[in-house]
């Protein structure tokens, strides 16, 4: 049985990050959406005696596991071994989102092969029970199940869903410096430890607009990443209404009221030697 999936790109509207908890992560409070960015997944399921999980990848700037250290591969080896079936699993994976860019496209992957693996044991499992499962890949993958918007808080297992707080379009803009989760965090505490930067009051998500945007690591990533305040100034300066980076960096996008502005924008951006720049939706 072969089976097609999209995984979408997802940006953080807010996002808060607390003190680190004993067991080595940090609390977050995330609002995130998806964009209409998305990778391309085939799955292929002939049962087997024991299961095999293997990912061709195209597309990505940088080589990715083609074994089971790639998530996609994880994620589908977690839903056949919930349920005790073997299968030979080859995934098909054409990446268009960037990698280490906190634009959450491993973790898109994962919960694609997921719903994937779901859909070849004919619907076995609900979205909560997926969810659940998921937690064990990476804190991004839960969201990734159903894409609802949602405020994510724990390790960003625990969503609360939202109905769209505000529609629109936005321009993405990769950094020129990958950025890994880990330093991010590293460098985000040692930033409070020595400016005493604090977060601002959680907005009212239910009323959320596009000025309550903010995220935590855009200051300290900034200082790793000289691209990421390069390219929100472009941004600003391109007639974003809002700018910010997402996740951990170092993608930022900008937002715009009509697909209109934002091809300007990212057409400007692209005569200024920004060849990354593209223009998606906010699903």
């Amino acid at each position: 049985m072969t089976i097609c999936e999209k995984a979408h790109a997802k940006i953080n509207l807010y996002l808060a990050v607390g003190q680190k908890r004993a067991d080595g992560f940090h609390d977050i409070c995330t609002y995130m959406r998806r964009v209409s960015l998305a990778d391309d997944l085939t799955c292929t399921f002939l049962p087997a005696e024991e299961t095999h999980v293997c990912v061709a990848t195209e597309g990505a700037a940088v080589a990715l596991p083609a074994d089971e250290h790639n998530l996609a591969a994880q994620g589908a080896m977690a839903v056949l071994k919930a349920a005790g079936v073997t299968a030979q699993v080859t995934i098909r994976l054409v990446k268009r989102i960037p990698s280490a860019a906190g634009l959450g496209g491993g973790s898109s992957d994962a919960a694609a092969a997921m719903r994937a693996a779901n859909r070849y044991l004919q619907g076995r499992y609900t979205d909560a029970q997926l969810q659940a499962l998921a937690a064990d890949i990476g804190s991004d993958v839960p969201f990734f199940i159903t894409g609802q918007p949602a405020v994510c808080r724990g390790r960003g297992e625990i969503l609360t869903p939202l109905a769209p707080a505000f529609e629109g379009w936005c321009v993405l803009v990769p950094g020129a410096e990958p950025s890994a989760t880990g330093p991010a965090y590293a460098a985000l505490d040692r930033a409070r430890l020595t400016s005493g930067m604090e977060t601002p009051p959680l907005p009212d998500f239910t009323r959320y607009l596009p000025r309550d945007i903010h995220n935590d690591f855009e200051a300290p990533v900034s200082a790793l990443c000289p691209s990421v305040p390069r390219h929100l100034a472009m941004l600003r300066r391109a007639g974003a209404q809002t700018v910010a980076m997402s996740g951990s960096g170092s993608a930022v996008f900008g937002l715009f009221s009509t697909e209109k502005h934002a091809v300007q924008a990212a057409t400007q951006l692209v005569g200024q030697g920004i060849y990354g720049a593209q223009v998606t939706r906010l699903l």
